[in-house]
């Protein structure tokens, strides 16, 4: 976990295989249960090279939290 406060969570999990979305988010929403965050957004990325940084991708982040309602847990493709 990289920055904890009430408003804002930040953290990576690195995997060494190509996991199910579906079984993060399990995780991610048990983990928002645990600390107490439940009101929070959850955005996921999942990054597997560099490449998938290059683009606008702080663009699609602010786009897409705007569009979440709060405590809404949402895997983004890129």
């Amino acid at each position: 976990m990289e920055r904890y406060g009430p408003e804002e969570i930040r953290g990576v999990l690195t995997h060494l295989r190509k996991v199910n979305p579906f079984e993060i988010e399990k995780k991610f929403q048990k983990l928002m249960e645990s600390f107490g965050v439940t009101k929070l957004k959850c955005l996921l990325l999942p990054i597997q090279s560099p490449k998938d940084l290059e683009g606008d991708l702080l663009k699609l982040i602010n786009t897409t939290l705007g569009e979440m309602a709060e405590g809404e847990l949402r895997t983004v493709s890129i």
